[in-house]
């Protein structure tokens, strides 16, 4: 075999090899430990999106056993309620899934999510971007900042609303400092471009 034909096929193999295995890893470099969000999952929600490994979910029931609620406004900013959280595995930061009733879905997202920030954060300065995840889903996101006053501190806030079967989903990224929430960043974005609607 020629020389040259050699070295062409010897880059094709391993152009193909570096290809092979990406399904577990997203464009940012996280890697995927499955997916979340499916009956059987341990975060029932409206949607499933893939969850970055080493992050553990929880999930988060609002009523107790007599269907009183449980949880403090904190948890549940305007019409939404907190089903899950996903805690960091690194730091103390969470990403937070909350629901809202699918008779949000014909309401303005924009109008929507400005609400959750004004019920969750007192937000300022946001600014709204729209895009599709890869399966298509019409996104909707606010990036803003918090003004912590007592401590004289703005914090970068970050949050995306996607319309699933049954109901209007928020998915929240905090943390305690923008360090932290850059560090975070990688993740939020793999949910949001993963997240697809149950077929």
């Amino acid at each position: 075999m020629r020389p040259l034909l050699t070295a062409s096929l010897m880059i094709l193999v391993v152009t193909l090899s570096g290809c092979s295995g990406g399904d577990d890893e997203d464009d940012d470099g996280v890697e995927v430990a499955g997916a979340i969000g499916g009956a059987d999952s341990t975060c029932p929600m409206p949607v499933t999106f893939d969850r970055a490994r080493g992050w553990v979910p929880e999930r988060i029931v609002d009523t107790d056993d007599k269907g009183e609620t449980v949880l403090d406004d904190l948890l549940t900013p305007g019409p939404f309620h907190v089903v899950c959280e996903l805690e960091s595995p690194v730091n103390v930061g969470y990403l937070r899934v909350y629901v809202g009733p699918q008779r949000l879905a014909s309401q303005d997202p924009e109008r929507l999510l400005r609400t959750f920030v004004k019920e969750f954060d007192e937000g300022v300065e946001l600014t709204f971007s729209t895009s599709e995840s890869d399966d298509g889903l019409a996104v909707t996101e606010v990036a803003y900042v918090e003004v912590r006053e007592v401590l004289e501190e703005r914090v970068k806030r970050r949050a995306f609303l996607v319309v699933g079967k049954d109901g209007v989903v928020v998915v929240h990224v905090g943390g305690l400092d923008d360090e932290e929430h850059a560090g975070m960043l990688p993740t939020f974005e793999l949910t949001r471009d993963s997240v697809r609607a149950h077929s």
